[in-house]
C-alpha cells in the first residue's frame, strides 16, 4: 500500500473550503484549495480534528482539550454555529488554530506564521473492495456505466471525499486514490469524451484538464477541432465548456516523455490549427508560445487576423518568447497582414513595450 503525503506538510484551509471526510482523499488536483484531511501532531500523534461551521466568539478563550473531547462543538464555550463562515477551527487538544485563509503547514509564504507542530499524516490508498463515498466498488466494476450515472446524478453519493460541484475533480480523485481501478476509470473516462451530451463531456474533460498524461487525453485534440472549430456561443471557446476544453488541449500539448520529446503533437498541430481560426484561445497562444514559439512569429499576422483582440497577447509573448524576433518588424508585418491599424500596434506598444524598443515600434507605425 502506498502513503500519499500532501505537499509542504498539509493545507489548512478557511471555513469556506473543503475539507474531505474519508483519510484516504489526499492531493487531487484541485484548482482550488482543498484541506488535508489527516492531520496529526508529530509530538503526540493526535490527530487533528475540524468541523464544517464553527468559529470562534470574540474576544474569548477556547479549551483546545474541551472542544477536541467534544462531539457537539456548538456546546463548548466560546464556539459559535455560523455555517459557510470564513472561519475553520481546528485542534488536537494540545493545541487550537482558527484560520481565514488556507496555508500551509510548511514553507508559508507568511513569515508571521507560526503553525503548531501538525503535518500530513498521509493518506493510504484506496483498496478494492472498499466502500468510497457512499459507493460500493469492487475489481468488477464497471467504471463506463458508474462514472455516467454518477455524473448524471443517477447514482447517490454522499459527497463526503470531494466537492460533488466539480464531478471532473471527483472522478480524479477517486484515480489519484485507487491505484487497482485507474485503468478501468481512464476508460471508462475516455468513453465519456465521445457522449453526445456535452455536460458529460465537460466532466471527463474537467479529469483530464488535472490528468494530462492519463490514457484517453490524446482524444482532446480531436475533440476540440470538432466542436469548437465553427461552433455555436454555448460549446465555443468563449464559453465555460470550451475554456475547459482549450485548458485541458494547453496542458496536453505541453507534455513530455520521459526523453525530453513532446508526448502527443497532434496537440500542438490542433491548437496550431484553432489558434488560426478561433477566437478567444489565448491560453493556447500560451502553451505554444512554451513549445513553438517560432508558430507566434511566422503567423503573427494570420493570428491577429483570426482573433484581433488576441493583438496584446501575441505581442507580450513574442517579446518574451525566447527566439531572436524582430519586434518593430513583426509591428509593420501585423499591419501589413491583418485587420489591426497602425494605432492598435501602438496601444500595445505602449502597454507592453519599455524604451528604447517602444520609441521604435512607434516611429515605425507613423
Amino acid at each position: 500500500m502506498t502513503i500519499r503525503k500532501c505537499p509542504d506538510g498539509g493545507l489548512i484551509v478557511s471555513g469556506t473550503h473543503f475539507v474531505p471526510a474519508d483519510v484516504r482523499v489526499g492531493p487531487s488536483g484541485s484548482f482550488k484549495p482543498i484541506g488535508c484531511s489527516h492531520l496529526v501532531n508529530v509530538e503526540t500523534g493526535a490527530r487533528v480534528k475540524t468541523v464544517d461551521g464553527y468559529s470562534t466568539a470574540p474576544r474569548t478563550e477556547v479549551s483546545p482539550q474541551a472542544l477536541y473531547d467534544s462531539d457537539d462543538w456548538g456546546t463548548v464555550a466560546g464556539m459559535l454555529h455560523r455555517p459557510g463562515g470564513g472561519e475553520r477551527v481546528y485542534t488536537c487538544g494540545e493545541h487550537l488554530l482558527a484560520t481565514r485563509v488556507p496555508r500551509t503547514l510548511e514553507n508559508e509564504r507568511d513569515e508571521w506564521f507560526r503553525p503548531p507542530p501538525w503535518r500530513c499524516g498521509g493518506h493510504p490508498d484506496v483498496e478494492l473492495p472498499t466502500d468510497y463515498d457512499g459507493l460500493s466498488l469492487d475489481e468488477k466494476t464497471d467504471w463506463s456505466t458508474l462514472l455516467e450515472e454518477v455524473l448524471r446524478g443517477d447514482r447517490a453519493v454522499s459527497g463526503d471525499c470531494l466537492p460533488l460541484a466539480d464531478l471532473g475533480l471527483w472522478i480524479a480523485g477517486v484515480y489519484r486514490a485507487a491505484p487497482t481501478a485507474r485503468s478501468g476509470i481512464a476508460i471508462g473516462t475516455a468513453h465519456l469524451l465521445d457522449h453526445a451530451d456535452l455536460a458529460l463531456v465537460a466532466h471527463a474533460v474537467g479529469f483530464y484538464r488535472r490528468s494530462p498524461m492519463v490514457d484517453g487525453a490524446e482524444k482532446l485534440a480531436p475533440l476540440a477541432t470538432r466542436l469548437l472549430v465553427g461552433a455555436s456561443p454555448k460549446v465555443g471557446s468563449d464559453s465555460r465548456f470550451g475554456g475547459f476544453l482549450t485548458g485541458a488541449l494547453a496542458r496536453r500539448l505541453q507534455m513530455t516523455d520521459s526523453t525530453g520529446h513532446l508526448l502527443d503533437p497532434s496537440a500542438v498541430e490542433a491548437a496550431k490549427a484553432l489558434c488560426l481560426s478561433v477566437k478567444g484561445v489565448g491560453v493556447l497562444l500560451h502553451a505554444l508560445a512554451a513549445v513553438a514559439p517560432e508558430f507566434l512569429w511566422t503567423h503573427a499576422g494570420q493570428l491577429v487576423r483570426a482573433d484581433i483582440e488576441a493583438l496584446g497577447t501575441i505581442f507580450r509573448l513574442l517579446v518574451k518568447a525566447p527566439i531572436d524576433a524582430d519586434i518593430v518588424l513583426l509591428a509593420r508585418e501585423l499591419v501589413a497582414a491583418s485587420d489591426c491599424s497602425a494605432s492598435d500596434v501602438i496601444a500595445a506598444a505602449n502597454d507592453l513595450l519599455f524604451d528604447p524598443l517602444r520609441s521604435k515600434v512607434v516611429e515605425a507605425m507613423h
